[in-house]
């Protein structure tokens, strides 16, 4: 149940990072691991924009271990990871609805592990996994489909 919180992505940073050390800067790769972070959905806290949490933790980091990064380096790397969350859920603005319904069909397997072993899985596991979809949506709000950064 961890995946939908954003667990695959996490894994994705660390395994991108790890496999691209030798041809990254550090800098380079902390840019890479934002870009990633800032895709995990539903991470609204006090009523700001996810991304400018996002972008406190970057501040934070190239503090903290001297990524050398300028205010310039920072938001222009909070602007492709906006970039990236965007394209990454721009079906969801579709014109047509088959399109929005067809690519939410699609995200139940890989945010629910127990469908991927399709002729395994319970009936129990498919009704968790429409359950966790609808509250996903439910809980949709337009203002948070769509991320802007400054």
């Amino acid at each position: 149940r961890g995946w939908h919180k954003g667990l695959d992505i996490f894994l994705s940073a660390v395994v991108a990072s790890r496999m691209l050390r030798k041809y990254l800067s550090e800098a380079q790769e902390a840019q890479l691991c934002v870009c990633l972070e800032a895709t995990i959905p539903n991470r609204l806290r006090n009523n700001s924009q996810p991304l400018e949490d996002v972008y406190h933790r970057l501040v934070d980091a190239n503090q903290e271990f001297g990524l050398a990064l300028s205010e310039d380096d920072m938001v222009d790397t909070m602007q492709q990871a906006c970039d990236l969350w965007n394209r990454q859920v721009g079906n969801l603005m579709s014109d047509s609805l088959a399109t929005v319904l067809d690519h939410t069909w699609r995200l139940l397997p890989e945010v629910n592990p127990a469908l991927r072993k399709r002729a395994l899985f319970k009936l129990n596991d498919y009704h968790m996994a429409l359950q966790s979809m609808t509250k996903v949506i439910a809980n949709m709000k337009g203002s948070t489909i769509v991320m802007e950064f400054r």
